[in-house]
């Protein structure tokens, strides 16, 4: 991806604020996470704009193995459908059993 691109990502996906010049630039260079999910989403997006029938989370995957490369950290599948094989029969994972 071009940085040009990942740039424009990442501006699009700010929030916006009513009074832009009150708040500070250091601000500017942090975002929060709902913005962080947005930037990845349309880097996936961008980079994928020729491929309509890709999925999403092969776009999200291919972004975050990108992103993740480059601090050399490995992207870590995570399946919340799948059952845990170490919780017990009887634990059904609902509140106020003992």
């Amino acid at each position: 991806m071009k940085y040009k691109d990942a740039v424009h990502c990442y501006g699009m996906s700010l929030q916006t604020t009513p009074d832009l010049f009150k708040h500070s630039f250091v601000n500017q260079e942090h975002m929060a996470f709902p913005e962080f999910l947005e930037m990845i989403v349309r880097m996936g997006d961008l980079y994928f704009h020729e491929d309509e029938e890709a999925k999403l989370s092969t776009k999200l995957k291919f972004i975050l193995d990108d992103m993740l490369d480059i601090v050399n950290r490995p992207r870590v599948d995570y399946n919340p459908y799948m059952s845990d094989a170490s919780s017990s029969s009887e634990d059904d994972g609902k509140p106020g059993k003992s």
